[in-house]
């Protein structure tokens, strides 16, 4: 997802499911102001991680591979 010089991302969610008895992200969603671009599949229970302080930015993302992304998180900082 190319993200213009006037957007910001403002969300990342997606579900968390099972696939071949393993407990994993199975889609994510990346939001900014102005558009939204999933990957995976629907399935499971969602989750969501909004940026709400208008003072707050996403600045990188890590996560746990194990042949499955079996975990994300995201790093803030102030603006």
């Amino acid at each position: 997802m190319y993200i213009e010089a006037d957007e910001e991302l403002v969300e990342l969610s997606g579900t968390i499911g099972s696939y071949n008895n393993c407990t994993v992200i199975t889609s994510l969603c990346f939001s900014t102001n102005k558009k939204s671009c999933s990957f995976g599949w629907e399935s499971g229970t969602k989750f969501s991680l909004p940026v709400k302080d208008i003072n707050t930015k996403f600045v990188g993302f890590h996560g746990k591979y194990g042949g499955y992304l079996d975990s994300i998180g995201a790093i803030l900082e102030p603006k």
